[in-house]
C-alpha cells in the first residue's frame, strides 16, 4: 500500500514534469529537442525535487534513496545530454496530447522510481581533480571564465599543447565546468606521453561522470578501466567502477568493492565517508543491515 506521503510525491513529481513537458511542446519554431535531450532534462529536475523535498521534510533519507539511482540509470539510457535534431512542427492538438500522453507515462514511471535504491549525490568536488583545484588557485586571473573561454579560443585554433589543454582542463574543473573539462582532458591525452595516461584517463572518467550528472557512462568506465590497467590500486577509479555496478543494479558486488576500498583509506577520508553512504544505501535496496567499514589504514608517517 502505498503512504500518504508518497503520493503527495508522486503528485509533485506530476507537475514538474507537466510543467517541463508542456512547455517545449507548446513552443512553436523549426526544431525540437531529440527524445534523448528531453528524456535528460525530465530527470534532472526530478533529482533536485528529490533534494528538495529532504530538505523540506516530507522524504526520509531511505525514501529518497529509492528514488536517485533509478534515475540516474533513466539518465545513463537517455544517451547524450547534447542531442538535437530537426522535427516538424506538430498541431496545437497533438502537442496536447503529446504533453499528457507523456506526463502519464512519467506519474506511472515516478511510482516504480520510489521502490528502487538510489544513490547520494556526488561529492561537490571530484576526488581526482583535488590537486590539480589546489594547483591553479592561487594562480588564475580574477576573470576566470573569460580567461578559460580566450584559453579554449586559442587551443582550438592553433592545436594546442600539453601544457595549454592541462591549463584549461585544471580552469574548468575549477570552475565546475565538467563537461569543458572533460573534453579538455579528453584532448590532453593525444599530448601526455603513455605512461601518463593512466592518471589523465582518471580524471577523465570522473570528470565525465559528473558531467552526466553522477551516471557513470561506458565511456567514462572505460577510462576507469584504462587507469586500472596500470594502477590497480587507484581508489577513484575503484570508486567509480563500484558505483556503476550499484546503478547496473549488481548492488552485492558494488558493497563488496566499496567495503575492501574502504579497509585501504586512512580514517578522516573523504572517500571513505562517501563509502560509508554508499554502503548504506545499497544495503538498504538488499533488505539487509548495512555492514560497518572495515577499519581505516593507519596514518601514513613521512620519514
Amino acid at each position: 500500500m502505498i503512504s500518504p506521503l508518497l503520493i503527495v510525491v508522486l503528485v509533485a513529481l506530476g507537475l514538474i514534469a507537466l510543467g517541463v513537458v508542456v512547455s517545449p511542446l507548446l513552443r512553436r519554431g523549426r526544431g525540437e529537442v531529440s527524445n534523448a535531450g528531453f528524456d535528460r532534462a525530465v530527470y534532472r529536475d526530478q533529482l533536485q525535487e528529490v533534494d528538495r523535498d529532504i530538505a523540506r521534510g516530507l522524504l526520509q533519507p531511505g525514501e529518497a534513496a529509492s528514488a536517485r539511482l533509478e534515475i540516474e540509470r533513466r539518465l545513463l539510457a537517455a544517451g547524450s545530454p547534447n542531442t538535437w535534431e530537426a522535427r516538424p512542427v506538430r498541431s496545437a492538438q497533438q502537442r496536447a496530447v503529446m504533453a499528457g500522453a507523456v506526463v502519464i507515462v512519467v506519474a506511472v514511471w515516478a511510482t516504480g522510481a520510489y521502490m528502487v535504491l538510489g544513490s547520494p549525490e556526488l561529492p561537490d568536488l571530484p576526488f581526482a581533480a583535488r590537486a590539480t583545484e589546489d594547483d591553479t588557485a592561487g594562480t588564475m586571473p580574477a576573470d576566470i571564465e573569460g580567461a578559460a573561454t580566450r584559453l579554449e579560443a586559442k587551443l582550438e585554433a592553433d592545436g594546442g599543447d600539453a601544457d595549454g589543454w592541462m591549463l584549461l582542463a585544471r580552469t574548468d574543473t575549477a570552475l565546475r565546468h565538467w563537461d569543458k573539462a572533460a573534453n579538455a582532458y579528453r584532448r590532453l591525452l593525444k599530448f601526455v606521453p603513455d605512461e601518463a595516461k593512466p592518471g589523465i584517463e582518471e580524471i577523465y572518467g570522473e570528470m565525465l561522470v559528473l558531467a552526466a550528472d553522477g551516471v557513470v557512462s561506458p565511456d567514462a568506465s572505460a577510462a576507469f578501466a584504462v587507469t586500472l590497467a596500470a594502477k590497480p590500486d587507484s581508489p577513484v577509479a575503484r570508486y567509480y567502477v563500484a558505483l556503476a555496478d550499484a546503478q547496473a543494479g549488481n548492488m552485492k558486488q558494488a558493497i563488496d568493492l566499496w567495503l575492501k576500498l574502504a579497509g585501504g583509506l586512512p580514517q578522516d577520508s573523504t572517500m571513505r565517508a562517501e563509502i560509508e553512504k554508499r554502503v548504506t544505501d545499497a544495503a538498504h535496496v538488499l533488505g539487509i543491515s548495512a555492514p560497518p567499514l572495515p577499519p581505516a589504514a593507519p596514518p601514513q608517517t613521512t620519514k
